[in-house]
Formats: C-alpha cells, structure tokens, sequence
C-alpha cells in the first residue's frame, strides 16, 4: 500500500501547471501532445506512450521529474508491507491504527499539516485525492477522524492548520495528481524490491532525485517496522 503527494502554496502550484502543461503539449520533438503524465503508462510504452523508445521512455521521465524538483514542491510517500500489517495489526491495534490505507492516508496529511504550521503564514490545507480510486468514503473518513482527535485532544495548538476541504479530482484535470502518481509509482516499485527480497535494494534512480533534492521524504513501513510499531503500545493492558 503507498500513498504520495505534494505541497505547495498557489504560486507554486500556478508556475508548476505552467511547466507540466507546456511538457504535456510539447513531450519530446516529433511526439504529440500527451493528456496527462502516467508513470505505469510510460514504463510500459503503452497507451499514449505506444510510439516511444526505451530512450524516449527515459528522457519523458526525467523531464517531468525535474519540472517537480525545479518547482522546489515539498512530497511525501509512504508504502507499508500489506501482508505484514494485515496480519501483525490486529484488535485493539487495528482499531488504534486503522488498515494500512488509513495509516498511510494518516501519515501523509500529518506531514502536510505539519509543514504548512512549520513553514507557512497560511493556517488552512486543501487536500485533493485522485478520483479513481474505489474507497473514496475510507479516504475522507481517515482524515477526518485523525485530525478531528488531534484538535480534541490538543487545545493547547489553537494555530495549527485546518483542513479545509478533502476532495477527488480527475489526475486529468488536476495535473498534481500526475506528480504523485510519478512518486508513489517509484516507492512502490522500490517497496516491492525491499519486501520480495526481505532486505535493503538499490534505491531507483528517479526515487533518489527526489529523495536528493532535499524536498522529498520517502518511508517504507516493513513487517519488523509494524512490529515495533505494534509493540509501542500495549493497547488494552493494564
């Protein structure tokens, strides 16, 4: 399970659809115009990347994953070991955590709140998931839930961001949603790699830029991770 995205303020986010708009239009000389940016896509030369070589494949990733790092976008991706926490989060720590999508949802909105407290004069956060998937309701519950506690329990934060809405667009549409598609696209392949082979794998090209840009910060939750993170509290002991 892997969750991404990206912050920003509205200029940023105004002069990145700028650039990824004009990539879209203009891809590479001799291509037509794309509709939108998709990392399974590409990698697999299918759809509206049919026409391209290995080469094309490469130079088309690199060039929007650089319109990302230029922009200087703040990203967070989280993946988690799905089969370890189905069966290592259980009971009262299924109800503590939540499944590994709410998790993982959790995980990325905590960082997004917490940068813009750290970082920004504004108070308010938009959060905007991709329409296509399935478990919109478990998405927006997630959030909800989390960060309605939070506030509960800690009055003491009365400046900490607000979620001002959580809503679903079309990756189409809403071309951000391409950029986090292109980040957790590479944290899943990279989590694969780590939890097929039961240890450390060479990180992926594209992750690493990202990850060396200084911007982006990558976690992958194994099953001794989950562990530890069960065996932090001892829910309903006394």
């Amino acid at each position: 399970m892997v969750m991404a995205g990206f912050i920003g303020t509205d200029e940023q986010w105004s002069a990145f659809d700028a650039s990824w708009k004009a990539k879209l239009d203009a891809p590479l000389p001799d291509k037509p115009p794309l509709r939108r940016f998709h990392m399974a896509g590409c990698e697999a030369r299918s759809g509206e990347f049919s026409g391209y070589s290995k080469a094309e494949k490469d130079a088309v990733i690199h060039d929007f994953r650089e319109i990302i790092i230029d922009n200087r976008l703040p990203g967070y991706v989280f993946a988690v070991e799905r089969r370890a926490w189905d069966r290592l989060v259980i009971g009262p720590h299924a109800v503590l955590y939540g499944d590994c999508e709410q998790h993982c949802v959790r995980r990325c909105v905590s960082f997004a709140l917490d940068y813009v407290w750290k970082h920004e004069s504004e108070r308010l956060l938009t959060i905007v998931f991709d329409d296509s998937t399935a478990r919109r309701v478990a998405r927006q519950q997630a959030v909800t839930d989390g960060f309605q506690k939070f506030y509960y329990y800690h009055p003491d934060f009365p400046d900490y961001p607000k979620i001002a809405a959580v809503s679903f667009s079309s990756s189409t549409l809403t071309r951000p949603l391409q950029a986090a598609d292109m980040l957790a696209w590479e944290d899943y392949q990279q989590g694969l790699a780590v939890f097929r082979s039961g240890g450390p794998a060479p990180p992926r090209p594209h992750l690493k830029a990202f990850a060396d840009s200084g911007f982006v910060q990558a976690w992958l939750l194994d099953a001794p991770l989950i562990e530890g993170l069960v065996n932090m509290f001892a829910v309903g002991k006394t």
